[in-house]
């Protein structure tokens, strides 16, 4: 009981307001990281859209490569030139219409540029050869999509532009 008493007597202490301002202190630090955490999230959650966009976009491309196989593999077939050509082009079609299906970090349809979309060859031991030095009848599309200036624009962030940074670019390859 004595010490009871004795503590309510007791002066108070002049290092009553230390603890408010260490919390003030480290409060600034944890708001940055938590600023920092949801732009890298959101990055993050962004380039795993894109990787899907990519992905089904490559996979529907492909899927028209089998259409003209047949055709280009008779051995009397004189139009194997036109055969590759038709095959690209509804690839390409089609590619471009399946990333439109997706969405990444705001865009609600993706744009996939003809140049983002390439041809080639993939053998057994997964080496791709590309287009521009493989002549047979391609077996493999590759596509880029982009969150850049030259496609669907830079992603941009939400607290980042605070310390100067406001968007970035993303891709995903497929």
């Amino acid at each position: 009981m004595k010490l009871i008493a004795k503590a309510a007597h007791q002066k108070p202490s002049s290092r009553r307001g230390a603890t408010a301002v260490l919390v003030t202190v480290l409060l600034i630090p944890l708001l940055a990281f938590a600023a920092l955490s949801v732009d890298i999230g959101w990055m993050a959650t962004t380039k795993s859209t894109l990787q899907n966009a990519a992905d089904s976009a490559a996979a529907a491309g492909a899927r028209q490569l089998t259409d003209n196989f047949a055709a280009y593999s008779m051995p009397s077939q004189k139009q194997r030139q036109s055969l590759i050509s038709g095959a690209q082009t509804s690839a390409t079609t089609f590619s471009k219409r399946f990333c439109s299906y997706n969405g990444a970090g705001g865009v609600t349809s993706l744009n996939l540029r003809d140049a983002d979309t390439t041809f080639g060859f993939t053998d057994a031991t997964n080496s791709f050869t590309s287009s521009a030095t493989y002549t047979g009848f391609p077996n493999t599309v590759q596509v880029t999509v982009r969150r850049d200036a030259s496609s669907n624009g830079s992603l941009p962030f939400f607290f980042a532009p605070a310390i100067g940074r406001k968007d970035t670019a993303l891709t995903a390859t497929s």
